[in-house]
């Protein structure tokens, strides 16, 4: 006689047996009636070599690529070429902002002025303490003025040279100080480094220039850089991603 219990958990593998049969049935139905994966609309290149190594490739003019780099980070305020522009070397590219030596230029420029004026009083300064002892010197009796008096005039003319020499150094240094500024303004200026053509543009104005480099180089990858002639027939472009094939046939 069997009892109830044997039933049931007997009763309860074969269902579960059955399920799983009935999924795989549905599951082959499923992947009979999927679509085949359409073929690629081009093909894939053919190695053209029994043996030989493959790699991908850039196409780079024949004075290679030069990325134009900024001499330090500031605000684009223009942007002086566009895609495909023939440029020459030295010419502006773009402008950063260059406002905070604008301002630093005014100050210096205006004590330029301050130290010609400086210079200028220090000279009439020595002209007059050279005229007093010029007329010292020329008394023919001499036993009629004072020999302190005269040493103290010639005194005098010393430190009046003195103070003009140093006029004229406050002078100059303003003259170089503004110099200086110019150049700093100029080199916010960037300029082709010789003549090419402009592949991209990938900065606006408004657009903040920074000169830290946050690329990851692999050091393990050998890059190699040959020239070739374009092939009869067929156009070559500049940043044109190639495969490349090297091997023997």
């Amino acid at each position: 006689m069997i009892s109830i219990p044997f039933l049931v958990r007997y009763g309860s593998i074969a269902l579960a047996i059955a399920g799983v049969v009935q999924m795989t049935q549905v599951l082959q139905v499923i992947k009979a009636q999927e679509n085949p994966t359409p073929p690629p609309p081009v093909a894939p290149p053919e190695k053209p070599f029994a043996k030989g190594v493959a790699a991908t490739g850039i196409l780079e003019s024949a004075a290679e690529n030069v990325s134009i780099g900024t001499p330090i980070p500031g605000l684009v305020t223009k942007v002086l070429v566009k895609v495909w522009d023939k440029v020459k070397e030295g010419q502006e590219l773009m402008q950063l902002d260059d406002r905070e030596l604008q301002a630093q230029l005014i100050g210096q420029e205006a004590t330029i002025e301050v130290n010609q004026a400086n210079l200028g009083i220090a000279q009439a300064q020595m002209a007059k303490t050279q005229d007093t002892l010029d007329r010292l010197k020329s008394i023919t009796d001499q036993r009629a003025i004072s020999q302190d008096d005269l040493r103290n005039r010639t005194n005098d003319v010393l430190v009046s040279k003195a103070q003009v020499t140093q006029a004229q150094a406050q002078l100059n240094a303003s003259h170089a100080a503004v110099k200086q500024t110019k150049l700093l303004m100029d080199r916010l200026t960037v300029r082709a480094p010789r003549d090419g053509s402009i592949l991209q543009v990938n900065i606006r104005a408004g657009e903040y220039a920074s000169i830290q480099n946050k690329e990851r180089v692999d050091t393990r990858v050998l890059q190699v850089i040959y020239r070739l002639k374009v092939p009869t027939g067929k156009n070559l472009y500049v940043g044109q991603q190639v495969d490349v094939f090297i091997g023997e046939k």
